[in-house]
């Protein structure tokens, strides 16, 4: 693929696992991680799954396109995207760049991310009254400061990849991708 971000990027794949396979999928998985960590650029990768039945999605992060390029060209990982093939069904590759892996609804994949003014004001509105909250809450703790801010933004970090954000893209998803 031709990718032009010096920006880093992700490459999202979903993966459909053939049931009674998960174990030949979870082993493969942490090959593909093992490969890629070997790979220059590559910042960090998570495997998430699905309500999906089945359904799985690999993370990988690179830090410029240009890695991602390189990584993607190894005989390496084309070996292993054909043992893939024995038990799973997957897509093609999805690229995102900074906050967009946010905004991507799994039925529209592959239409476009929303603009970026958008996706920077639903994350300031989705950060913002929870550390004020969280201010409110936590700042006349008797605790240091910097420890304060270590867990206010881990309770916020959390509480946006798993709740707030998913929530808000939902949401405001018509709103997102209005042209």
């Amino acid at each position: 693929m031709n990718y032009s971000s010096k920006e880093p990027v992700k490459t999202v794949v979903e993966y459909r696992v053939h049931p009674g396979r998960e174990a030949e999928f979870e082993a493969w998985t942490r090959a593909v991680i093992d490969a890629a960590s070997r790979s220059v650029g590559l910042e960090g990768s998570s495997v998430l799954t699905s309500s999906v039945r089945g359904a799985y999605f690999l993370l990988l992060r690179f830090a410029s396109s240009e890695h991602l390029a390189r990584w993607e060209a190894l005989p390496e990982l084309a070996k292993l995207e054909e043992k893939a093939r024995e038990f799973t069904a997957h897509g093609n590759p999805q690229v995102r760049e900074g906050l967009a892996t946010w905004f991507t609804l799994p039925e529209n994949r592959g239409k476009g991310d929303p603009p970026r003014w958008k996706m920077a004001l639903v994350t300031w509105a989705a950060i913002y009254p929870q550390i004020a909250l969280l201010w409110i809450a936590t700042h006349e703790l008797p605790i240091h400061p910097l420890l304060n801010q270590a867990f206010t933004s881990m309770i916020c970090v959390a509480s946006l990849n798993w709740a707030v954000m998913p929530f808000l893209t939902r949401k405001l998803h018509h709103w997102l991708v209005a042209r």
